[in-house]
């Protein structure tokens, strides 16, 4: 029936060999803690959604138990980060097949996760799955499971276990891309469902008949393509970089066929794309049909006039060109539109590339030369696609601020036309209004998920996170030149990904909304000319010559030659484009493989500023200021027509080759002029270029550029990292967070109330912790202590706020307003409530005044490592969601210390419990205090630093893992199940042969109750006090010898007491329990009657005194009785005057004994008035 069975054993016992993998092998780019604990919200989210489901649970087997559904497969590797593909082939290097490593059961629910799981692929799970929320795991000892008839009856009645307060069940059936008709019935065939109506398990019958079932593929699929950090990273830039892998080639492949440019024909150039596009499909033949609604294409010149443009953006075929014979009125084509979509991916973008000369170039011999190419027309479309590409962006930063796809629409339709009338394009009147009317200009704004499938946006609300493209297309821009002809369609497009970041004011209680967003296919040129018909290269022929002669006529000597640096204009906002400089006396020159030519002579440039920075890891910066004349002889996408000057910036890197060669040669002659200046530091105008260009590579250069990101790449990653956990974060901390600074500002001597919290189990001695922190630091501080009982489930968190209120008003008085005078505030909540609870209500106190005065310091967790577990691998409730990252700075070991040095054996919890809490938080301190006692000083100042709290790193995780905290909604809840403590008092001793065999019993019985703790008398001849400690699933009682309790104010030194912790206890059975172990009240015996009398007794009356003398006419022949008339007889004939006697003589015996006893006195074990 399971994995085991049928695939994983060979016999009913086999010995495994442990993983020696643990969390050293994730990936980092595929797993995030912060991230893990967010998806299994975002699956959570699904239930009690409001939805007709209504769930309470979703239910995910894997493996056999599931016949290896593909869909529960799915839902395990979304929440495991695609473990099961990802270590596939390093679990099966271990020795393990699927059948071992998919045996596995998952129940996610509001407040409790439910993991089925074996000791071999829990060492697996244990890293993704630590930090989960309500976390409970059912695993067998290694022992056990070796045994094949244990480990499948604990499976079964784990899942009957684990279901018993479901009510209505989600499960996904369909996975990614197709969609079956659901029937209840396959589920039903599972063999774990099937083994669920069996009748020694549940015995309640069919599994569907017992629950609702419902099917939630498509709210599952809508989860699993939300983008968040860890797919952004591992797919959405994997994919990113294949992508522009194929740009990579295209321009490769460009450098060969430009040399032929008139004979290019679009199926050669469309071809590669094509081939990417469709096989990259075939990996996922499941959303071939869903995907496939637009298509890659490639279309030149005027043959990419609108119904073209629309038919192969759907996949339909039109004829193809060559790019000589695609221009106006037949003749060469002066651009290319180019569509590139990645297959199953959100990645697309269009192009519009350019072929000719787009600026007039100065032939360094006092004559100008204007290329062929270079016309009217290229100019209008140089300009036009320029304005459209810069209305796009704004539009994108727009719809990022806003979320309104109304307001970019808006945007666009009103930026372009007036871009385009302030432009030195030289265009009619009617032509502005023709390219801005709706025949012509189409914007559009789109989303896609992680498969590439669309996404709905909604106007003015926040979107699931998923990757958008913004489009703008100028269908059929007419000629300039030749009245009724047209040059064809320009296109542009981006895809991005925005994040939106909720922030408060916790002065006013203000939120607000900050926004971000990441360019993705910004690294693939928006702009690019191939300077290759015949006249451009007689041009670069002209331009080379001089590059490489030592003396021009108008640009005097050459001193740099060959420099490569990247070029920026400032003022256009453009990218980078990888040059070689040569630099003269009297100018510059910038070459570039196929773009052409630059020339700048002196008399073009104002002022030339060299940014030399002390740091050599950062990068020199030359700015070259150009007067206006300069315009026409810039690089299109260099130029800004809006701007009176233009600033271009070539940048090197510091103490390169080419900047020693810039240094000693050109420096020294510019020094002597008015117009150069060096400095060091960078001018306010360039600091936020500067700072751009800092962290990221050149761009532009065909092959060169393509494996860059973002600059704010990081910054980025935490913003959606918020994002994704919907986070609202302090104003104060939003730096902090997204790692742009490490200040959050610490300690004053204005907080006056610094205040520690202790939390642990009952048994975790966190009272004594507590109790010897104060009396160690009594002289140096002034406590007060808040301790609350354990008996409450419900702490009132407004009562505190209105504590504190009143202890910082009171301590204001009593130091006088001295801000030196410190307070320290020790709070002992009961173990039941979550550390959150208590640290939300003091973050979010209402009252303003108070709270300036109150900080956190530190929170304390205290374990007693020998009693984490309640089974083999399920820890205590909620006790590692009280030791989460971000809540406490340190774990207090409380148990014994020479166990933790001592030779343990395999497997011992004391060490899996620091494994696992190590999993859960690796940056916590973990500190031996055995019972609560502190032994040295380093470990009291590390309980006690008031900086912990606001450490960068404690302060990130709170955010990401208690999303809301900082308002005080962050939603808590009490342990599942409830656990308390129960305490029951006596005064009687108890006998200990008697005790014994009651902790044995209740050990042995199916319960709730896990830890017992008191102090009470044994032996009632000699009585003396002991201390009773009792883990009860380890079934190691200890009972020690004691002094007498300490009594309360005012209370019984003779009292005893005993403790109970576990859940649903009942006072009534444990008092029966107690009850047992003192002598049992003597019982009074009832009369007897000849009615009640047994046969045995009848028996031994009859014994007794059948040797009587018979009455008259009866004798005994040894035999039987015998009468005068012949009757045989075994019973004496006065037998009934025999019974008579016995029962007056019994009767009176009993009558004395009920007369003792009731002058006997008898106290119940928990009277406590004697």
């Amino acid at each position: 029936m399971s994995s085991k069975t049928q695939g994983a054993k060979s016999s009913s016992i086999t010995h495994y060999k442990r993983p020696s993998t643990t969390k050293r092998n994730i990936k980092v780019d595929h797993f995030d803690l912060f991230e893990s604990c967010a998806r299994l919200r975002r699956i959570r989210d699904l239930l009690d959604d409001g939805t007709e489901h209504n769930l309470d649970s979703i239910l995910c087997i894997l493996g056999v138990d599931s016949n290896h559904s593909y869909a529960m497969r799915e839902l395990a590797n979304y929440l495991l980060f695609g473990f099961f593909d990802l270590r596939e082939k390093e679990y099966e290097e271990e020795g393990y097949d699927d059948f071992v490593i998919e045996d596995a059961i998952f129940l996610i629910m509001k407040e409790v996760v439910h993991v089925y799981c074996n000791p071999i692929n829990y060492r697996y799970f244990e890293p993704y799955i630590s930090a989960w929320r309500g976390l409970r795991i059912w695993c067998l000892s290694d022992k056990s499971y070796e045994d094949e008839e244990i480990s499948e009856d604990f499976k079964i009645k784990s899942f009957v276990e684990m279901t018993s307060r479901c009510r209505k069940i989600g499960v996904p059936f369909n996975h990614s891309g197709y969609s079956e008709k659901f029937d209840k019935m396959d589920i039903e065939k599972y063999p774990i469902i099937a083994a669920f109506a069996a009748e020694e398990y549940s015995g309640r019958g069919f599994f569907t008949l017992n629950f609702d079932i419902n099917d939630i593929s498509q709210p599952l699929h809508r989860a699993f393509s939300f983008v968040d950090p860890v797919n952004f990273t591992s797919r959405i830039l994997t994919t990113t970089q294949q992508f522009e892998n194929q740009w990579n080639a295209f321009f490769n492949h460009m450098l060969e066929e430009t040399k032929n440019v008139t004979g290019l024909d679009e199926q050669k150039v469309f071809d590669p794309f094509k081939f990417y596009f469709d096989h990259g499909k075939l990996a996922y033949t499941n959303f071939t049909k869903l995907n496939r609604k637009e298509h890659p294409f490639v279309l030149f010149g005027s043959h990419s006039k609108k119904e073209n443009f629309e038919k192969s953006h759907r996949g339909q075929t039109v004829d193809k060109v060559t790019l000589g014979t695609a221009g106006k009125t037949g003749k060469t084509a002066k651009h290319m539109v180019m569509q590139v979509i990645a297959p199953n991916s959100p990645l697309r973008c269009c192009r519009t590339f350019f072929f000719g000369y787009d600026h007039q170039v100065i032939i360094p011999d006092g004559e100008v030369k204007r290329s062929i190419s270079f016309s009217l027309d290229m100019c209008a479309l140089n300009k036009i696609y320029l304005i459209a590409v810069s209305v796009v962006k704004g539009a994108i930063d727009l719809y990022t601020e806003t979320v309104s796809l109304e307001a970019a629409n808006k945007f666009v339709l009103s930026k372009f036309p007036d871009a385009l009338r302030r432009a030195e394009v030289n265009l009619p009147g009617k032509f502005v209004s023709y390219l801005s009317s709706k025949g012509c200009l189409e914007f559009s704004l789109k989303g896609y998920d992680l498969n590439g499938l669309p996404v709905t946006l909604e106007e003015r609300r926040r979107p699931t996170c998923c990757v958008k493209c913004a489009r703008i297309v100028l269908y059929d821009v007419p000629s300039v030149e030749y009245e009724d002809k047209i040059l064809g369609t320009v296109a542009f497009s981006e895809s991005f990904l925005d994040c939106h970041v909720t922030t408060v004011d916790t002065a006013t209680g203000k939120l607000a909304r900050t926004s971000s967003h990441v360019m993705l296919t910004e690294q693939i040129p928006p702009y690019y000319n191939w300077a290759v018909y015949k006249n451009d290269r007689e041009i670069n022929s002209h331009v080379d010559k001089f590059c490489h002669d030592l003396q021009s006529v108008d640009l005097g000597q050459l001193l740099l030659a060959n420099a490569p640096g990247t070029l920026y204009s400032m003022t256009s906002g453009s990218s980078g484009v990888n040059v070689s400089c040569f630099g003269f006396e009297k100018g510059f020159i910038f070459t570039t493989k196929l773009n052409g030519s630059t020339v700048l002579p002196e008399r073009f440039i104002q002022k030339i500023l060299l940014v030399d920075p002390e740091d050599i890891k950062k990068k020199s910066v030359l700015s070259l200021t150009l007067d206006s004349e300069a315009l026409e002889h810039l690089p299109a996408n260099l130029a800004d027509t809006s701007a009176s000057h233009i600033t271009v910036m070539l940048v090197f890197e510091t103490r390169s080759k080419p900047f020693n060669n810039l240094y000693k040669d050109l420096v020294k002659i510019w020094e002597s002029g008015k117009k150069f200046k060096r400095t060091s530091d960078v001018p306010e105008v360039l600091a936020d270029f500067y700072s751009r260009v800092q962290s990221r590579k050149a761009k532009g250069a065909a092959n060169e550029h393509l494996n860059d990101y973002k600059q704010d790449y990081e910054s980025f990653i935490c913003s959606l990292k918020l994002s994704s956990c919907q986070s609202v974060v302090a104003k104060k901390h939003l730096p902090i967070v997204t790692g742009e600074s490490d200040d959050v500002g610490g300690f004053t001597q204005s907080c006056m109330v610094w205040i520690t919290i202790v939390g642990g189990l009952p048994w975790s001695h966190r009272e004594e912790l507590a109790r010897n922190v104060v009396e160690m630091t009594k002289s140096s501080f002034k406590w007060v202590v808040i301790k609350a009982s354990d008996e409450s489930d419900n702490f009132d968190v407004v009562n505190m706020q209105k504590n504190l209120t009143i202890l910082v008003k009171e301590w204001k008085q009593e130091s006088k307003g001295e801000d030196s005078q410190i307070l320290r505030l020790m709070i002992v909540p009961p173990s039941s409530i979550e550390l959150i609870h208590i640290v939300q209500g003091i973050s979010s106190h209402p009252d303003k005044n108070a709270a300036q005065y109150l900080r956190i310091s530190s929170v304390i967790y205290c374990i007693e490592q020998s009693r984490a577990f309640i089974k083999p691998y399920m820890t205590m409730p909620k006790l590692l969601d009280q030791c989460s990252q971000g809540l406490v700075s340190a774990i207090v070991l409380t148990g014994d210390p020479d166990a933790s040095l001592a030779v343990r054996k395999k497997d011992d919890p004391k060490d899996r419990i620091q494994n696992l809490l190590r999993n859960v938080n690796n940056d916590v301190a973990f500190l031996l205090a055995p019972k609560g006692q502190i032994s040295r000083t380093g470990d009291l100042e590390t309980l006690l630093a008031p900086d912990f709290w606001d450490d960068p790193a404690m302060v990130q995780a709170r955010y990401f893992l208690y999303p809301t905290w900082i308002l005080g909604t962050f939603r808590t809840s009490p342990s599942d199940p409830f656990m308390y403590e129960l305490s029951l008092n006596f005064k009687q001793a108890l006998e200990k042969h008697r005790l014994l065999e009651v902790l044995k019993t209740m050990s042995e019985a199916e319960g709730n109750l896990y830890y017992m703790y008191g102090k009470f008398r044994v032996n009632r001849g000699n009585p003396q006090w002991v201390e009773l400690t009792y883990w009860v699933p380890g079934k190691e009682p200890s009972i020690e010898p004691c002094g007498a309790p300490t009594p309360s104010s005012g209370g019984d030194s003779s009292l005893s007491f005993i403790r109970f912790y576990g859940h649903k206890l009942k006072e009534k059975l444990l008092k029966d329990y107690l009850r047992r172990c003192v002598p049992p009240k003597p019982q009074k015996k009832q009369l007897k009657t000849l009615e009640t009398l047994t046969e045995s007794e009848k028996k031994v009356v009859h014994s007794k005194r059948h040797l009587e003398k018979p009455p008259p006419g009866t004798f005994f022949n040894g035999t039987y009785f015998v009468s005068m008339d012949g009757e045989k007889s075994y019973t004496h004939p006065n037998m009934d005057q025999f019974l008579e006697d016995y029962v007056q003589s019994a009767n009176k015996e009993i009558k004395a004994y009920n007369q003792k006893i009731d002058q006997q006195k008898w106290t119940d074990l928990f009277d406590l008035t004697l």
